[in-house]
């Protein structure tokens, strides 16, 4: 049985409409008999979609203006995102598409797998799905409008203000609780696509962790919760390939320790305000998760031993503390991004290429929770006048 992590109602439009419910079908067309018959269908499969309130979906049609292009607020691999408004309140709804490297049997199956997870597994800290519709062939699902986008769009949005470390650092602690209660239940909930355009900002800047559509359970009955599992294994490598580890990659073996590594990249993500993916000033592609390696080389070589090996990882950790740090981060009444230092060392961890060295969310959860009550304090301190900036002091000194 799931761990509930707290009781607590998700905000749900009014029950369907009578004709929705019937089993009998009225004379329309063909397609629209069938669309109907696949949401009872749907319906009628209690794992999956008891919870769920299924939509009717010319009122989808008519909330996104027939999906128009001027409604459309993103776009995943699965699908395209638009703002709907519907019964006096603004919704995000994923119209799911066929891609070019899925079939479209694929693509349902997501469509099946998120509504399934996001029905069972409830956190403050995980996207809260109000239903799903199907209609003319489409399947679309909706849920709690989140009006500050992505980690991704404030990340690297130029026309907003950037956030600050107090910010940055309260989104890392929601996301690694978040993945924290999926790698704790029994079995296992292994997310598969964490990255920052995948972690959604409320109002208020308060993290939720979507897209749950490439999710799996993790099948180890031997599974001690909080440590590191044995791995399945998938045929098909999706994903983003800038939040993915080698072993992965490579071998499609699937475990908890992919969310890890996944994270490790959003920690250098916020700590440095780059792209997990860019171009150089070749056109040549840059991967973030590189940044560990480059900096391990320009320092010394591993060499065989533990400590050789977490003296380089500290190394690493070191030069992206001083010379890769978001730069927005120094500037003057913005921030001072006290436990940085550690945070970039836990990001080397997560970016460890043997899985099982690779921190458990649980150690993330502590260490991001020590940076947020020391961010806290130094800045209490601070603001009574007791202490200079040290940040710049030791860094300097480093």
């Amino acid at each position: 049985m799931l761990p509930s992590h707290e009781n607590r109602l998700l905000p749900k439009p009014g029950p369907p409409p009578p004709d929705l419910e019937s089993t009998r079908l009225s004379p329309q067309s063909t397609q629209s008999a069938k669309d109907e018959h696949s949401c009872e269908c749907l319906a009628a499969r209690p794992s999956l979609f008891a919870s769920v309130l299924c939509w009717p979906f010319v009122e989808v049609q008519q909330g996104t203006d027939n999906f128009s292009a001027s409604r459309k607020i993103g776009e995943g691999g699965f699908g395209h995102v638009y703002r709907a408004s519907m019964r006096n309140t603004d919704f995000a709804v994923k119209r799911l598409k066929e891609n070019s490297h899925m079939g479209w049997s694929v693509v349902k199956e997501s469509f099946k797998t998120e509504v399934e997870q996001l029905s069972q597994y409830r956190h403050p800290n995980i996207m809260d799905l109000v239903g799903y519709s199907v209609g003319g062939g489409t399947y679309c699902l909706i849920y709690v409008f989140m009006p500050s986008g992505s980690l991704e769009d404030q990340l690297h949005c130029e026309n907003s203000t950037a956030l600050s470390w107090s910010q940055r650092v309260n989104v890392l602690l929601g996301s690694a609780k978040a993945i924290q209660y999926l790698h704790s239940c029994f079995p296992a909930l292994i997310h598969g696509d964490v990255k920052s355009s995948n972690i959604l900002l409320d109002e208020h800047l308060e993290p939720k962790l979507g897209d749950f559509g490439l999710a799996r359970l993790c099948q180890n009955p031997n599974r001690t919760p909080g440590k590191t599992s044995s791995v399945a294994q998938t045929a098909t490598v999706r994903g983003t390939l800038a939040y993915l580890p080698d072993e992965y990659l490579k071998d499609g073996q699937l475990g908890v320790e992919i969310d890890i590594y996944s994270f490790g990249v959003v920690l250098l993500e916020v700590l440095t305000g780059r792209r997990a993916l860019d171009t150089d000033s070749k056109s040549k592609t840059v991967y973030l998760k590189d940044l560990v390696s480059e900096v391990e080389d320009d320092g010394k070589s591993f060499s065989k031993g533990r400590n050789s090996r977490e003296l380089a990882f500290s190394q690493a950790a070191d030069n992206i503390w001083k010379k890769h740090l978001d730069p927005r981060l120094m500037t003057e009444g913005i921030s001072d991004p006290h436990g940085s230092r550690e945070l970039s060392q836990l990001a080397c961890r997560c970016l460890d290429r043997r899985r099982k060295k690779r921190p458990p969310m649980t150690e993330q959860h502590i260490h991001c929770k020590s940076a947020e009550v020391t961010k806290n304090t130094l800045r209490k301190l601070k603001g009574r006048g007791m202490m200079p900036n040290a940040f710049e002091q030791q860094r300097n000194s480093s």
